[in-house]
């Protein structure tokens, strides 16, 4: 996950869901009842890349909330979590509209449209010009390169 506005949206995400878990209205035990552990400060490397990761780490959360000493560790920093970098997920990428041949036409566009695709231009096919006007009105991405070796629609 590398676009900063994503990793924003998942520190803000967790932030709510730690208020609401952990007590800050005076309610807790206080933090002198249950030290932070020693030493330096534990990162939990994670990997957030659909709705299972993330209720992996808020389950991670809880857990340590549980613990009053752990809980103290939240709290003041000593645990944080860090996400892991890496490649981002294909999972949610729409499989592209492959046209290999033939007229690409405003009615195809409306189903890429439809469907969330971009399309897929082999050489052989045309765009017509109300195609191009309506894919730019509509968002739709077209690739002009071959989809040779790809299923053909």
């Amino acid at each position: 996950m590398s676009d900063p506005r994503t990793s924003e949206a998942l520190r803000r995400m967790v932030r709510e869901v730690l208020q609401d878990v952990l007590p800050h209205d005076g309610s807790a035990p206080p933090v002198a009842a249950a030290p932070p552990t020693p030493g330096p400060p534990e990162v939990r490397r994670v990997r957030v890349d659909d709705d299972a990761d993330l209720a992996d780490v808020v389950t991670q959360v809880l857990n340590l909330a549980e613990d009053p000493g752990r809980a103290a560790d939240l709290r003041t920093g000593r645990i944080r979590f860090s996400l892991e970098p890496g490649e981002p997920s294909t999972a949610g990428t729409p499989r592209p509209l492959d046209i290999e041949r033939g007229a690409v036409t405003e009615r195809v566009v409306q189903q890429a449209a439809r469907e969330r695709r971009p399309l897929r231009v082999g050489p052989r096919a045309v765009i017509t010009p109300l195609a191009r006007d309506r894919a730019r009105a509509l968002g739709v991405t077209i690739d002009r390169s071959s989809t040779q070796g790809k299923e053909p629609r």
